[in-house]
């Protein structure tokens, strides 16, 4: 059977995980991780979430009026923009049938290159501006199809002075149209004091996360 790997973040994700702290999602969709967030952290907590999607937006937050009514939870700001490194306004490629492919350019897809997609017009924001106000970071997620680097890189301050967790996915099916590689990605958290492990708790140096980017069987 084939491992959950989304079920296997969530579960790392909550044995660090204590009431108070304040978590960064970034690519919430429909908030598979931001509601486990906003309950592992509890009301004393945060959850600042992104979801750029304008419809998949608004559908989240249906389901967080509605979790939030029927248990107590941590307060979630959603925001509606993309993250990257510079503030800009661009377009974000949409696909209409996996949604959770969606990114700021386009992928190999599992359907093949005739799957329907879309651009519509999107805000770009930088991590380290929207979070100025917050005085802890303690983890911050990132699924955005091969935007992680960008993310990043708009978040170094957070990086270097509140030293949260990291989740992050890399495969190079999502990089295919970006103009940075996998070790790219690496040499950026390694210069910032970061280590790196895959989800199965595994070290990996350069060459072994380059390695697992291109073989893509841990996405995490």
């Amino acid at each position: 059977m084939a491992t959950d790997f989304e079920a296997r973040l969530a579960d790392f994700c909550q044995t660090i995980l204590v009431p108070g702290d304040v978590v960064v999602d970034v690519g919430a969709h429909l908030g598979r991780h931001t509601i486990p967030f906003a309950r592992g952290v509890g009301p004393s907590g945060k959850v600042i979430a992104f979801e750029p999607i304008p419809h998949i937006n608004q559908q989240l937050q249906s389901i967080l009026r509605e979790q939030a009514a029927a248990r107590p939870m941590a307060p979630v700001r959603l925001c509606d923009v993309a993250l990257g490194p510079t503030r800009q306004e661009t377009t974000f490629v949409v696909v209409p049938d996996s949604p959770e492919y969606s990114g700021l350019q386009e992928r190999t897809y599992d359907q093949g290159e005739d799957v329907e997609r879309h651009r519509i017009p999107i805000q770009v924001e930088v991590l380290d501006d929207l979070l100025d106000g917050e005085a802890r970071i303690d983890l911050v997620k990132i699924d955005t199809e091969g935007g992680e680097y960008g993310v990043l890189c708009g978040a170094t301050r957070t990086l270097d002075e509140r030293r949260p967790v990291v989740t992050f996915e890399c495969g190079d099916n999502s990089l295919l149209h970006y103009d940075h590689t996998a070790g790219d990605l690496f040499d950026l958290l390694t210069g910032h004091g970061y280590r790196i492990e895959n989800i199965n708790r595994q070290p990996l140096d350069r060459s072994t996360f380059v390695e697992s980017s291109r073989v893509q069987l841990v996405w995490d």
